[in-house]
């Protein structure tokens, strides 16, 4: 990602302001709890770099998160069937959660419904 944190620039000052990393620690947002599930492809359009700032920065207001990363180079609905393996065994980086919420064995879309339903 290209970092645009600080920059005096007036175009850089306008994509912080529009950037849902800005966006999601707001005092409002961590007094209103509200839950992110964030779900990127290691290769796709969004670099995966962004998804991580946007699980850290979650994590750090102690908001609760679930990021998932999946293989390939698909991009929002083009992965909705797409059913999530987690290597709990690896150190890899496909899955974190700060609340415990797992989407092992799902699909993208029904991962995304199960996380919704469990909000209400």
């Amino acid at each position: 990602m290209t970092t645009r944190r600080g920059s005096t620039d007036p175009c850089n000052n306008a994509w912080n302001a529009a950037s849902p990393v800005h966006q999601c620690c707001t005092v409002s947002n961590t007094e209103a709890d509200t839950p992110f599930l964030i779900f990127n492809s290691k290769n796709e359009l969004v670099v995966k770099s962004e998804a991580d700032e946007m699980y850290d920065d979650l994590n750090a207001g102690d908001i609760r998160v679930t990021k998932v990363i999946l293989d390939g180079t698909k991009h929002a609905a083009s992965y909705k069937a797409e059913i999530i393996e987690i290597d709990t065994g690896c150190a890899c980086d496909n899955w974190n959660s700060n609340h415990g919420f797992n989407p092992d064995g799902l699909t993208v879309q029904q991962a995304t419904v199960d996380f919704l339903l469990a909000q209400m």
